[in-house]
């Protein structure tokens, strides 16, 4: 069932092959740790980045509270001289720079 090495020089290679077996798997093992570290600090940073603009574009809004404006009609044609919207912020919505609004 188990064979027994008696040459003690052939004992002790087949101890330093095992031993370099081993080196080598830590060494891979090592190497695929770092890359999956690496990989997942990555992919974490893009989530949070996506994640903040999500809710930037979800949570900066404005209300319309109330919209009236003047329509001329002259000659058969109507057109609107002026438009007066009454906004304020949506629920939880951060400071908006109205001035960029469109």
């Amino acid at each position: 069932m188990f064979e027994f090495i008696t040459n003690e020089d052939e004992r002790g290679q087949v101890g330093i092959g095992t031993l370099i077996v081993f080196i080598a798997m830590v060494l891979v093992a090592a190497i695929a740790a770092g890359v999956l570290i690496n990989t997942a600090g990555f992919l974490q940073s893009k989530g949070s980045a996506t994640g903040e603009e999500a809710s930037a574009q979800v949570s900066n809004r404005i209300n319309i509270v109330s919209a009236y404006g003047n329509v001329k009609t002259a000659s058969g044609t109507d057109t609107v001289d002026y438009a007066n919207l009454t906004v304020r912020q949506a629920a939880g919505a951060d400071n908006i720079n109205l001035s960029k609004s469109t």
